[in-house]
């Protein structure tokens, strides 16, 4: 058993990018995973994004731990750390829309800055993709495993398998691709071809080294 303050697992990504979906299937599998709420006594791992930022005395990043997190995030700590990521192209609609929260985008934009020295700047989608890129840029740098929620369950399902528990078999099971956010399709093939050839680089990069299609390959 593990102290209500020591979870086993912390499971992080950038907003918009699959977390409900990984505490859900994580907690299928029979490792009762939170997310984005307080644990609770069974609970055995905290999915959130926010816990990407590592808080130092003075950083200025508030609110610290995400919004309404600081009177509870900053009691736990974790044995693991693994990380979710989403096809960024089916990501992008999403994240424009949670960059409009300006606490949401403002903590994320100053940590980037903080930790990798780089800004984040131009159009609604540039900024976007380069919130995405560098918040994987940190998470990637620093995580032990991370899976592609399109992709990788089974490999997922073997980690904890490894590291925690035999899972709970899901064979035949219909596995929901959970999303309590509005649906919205705006971003287009068309969309990028005002992006930053330099950013769209980065981006294609991207997909290249995690094992996503990339921009002219997602839209073929």
């Amino acid at each position: 058993m593990h102290m209500s303050n020591n979870l086993q697992l912390l499971v992080t990504g950038h907003p918009r990018c699959g977390s409900k979906f990984s505490a859900h299937y994580i907690t299928l599998l029979g490792l009762q995973t939170s997310h984005e709420l307080p644990p609770k006594p069974k609970h055995h791992g905290l999915c959130s994004w926010a816990y990407t930022i590592k808080h130092t005395k003075g950083d200025k990043i508030t609110p610290r731990y995400g919004y309404g997190g600081d009177g509870w995030r900053k009691m736990y700590t974790f044995e693991n750390t693994i990380v979710h990521i989403r096809n960024p192209f089916d990501s992008f609609d999403a994240i424009i829309n949670e960059n409009q929260f300006k606490w949401s985008y403002n903590i994320r934009c100053k940590y980037i800055k903080n930790k990798l020295g780089k800004s984040v700047t131009g159009s609604e989608l540039e900024c976007a993709i380069l919130c995405y890129l560098y918040w994987y840029e940190i998470l990637l740098d620093e995580c032990e495993f991370y899976f592609r929620i399109e992709y990788d369950l089974d490999k997922l399902k073997s980690y904890i398998a490894e590291k925690f528990i035999e899972p709970n078999d899901l064979t035949g099971q219909t596995i929901n691709k959970v999303n309590s956010k509005t649906k919205i399709r705006t971003i287009t093939k068309d969309s990028f071809k005002s992006v930053n050839s330099e950013i769209m680089q980065q981006l294609n990069d991207f997909c290249v080294k995690v094992g996503y299609p990339t921009y002219e390959e997602h839209f073929r």
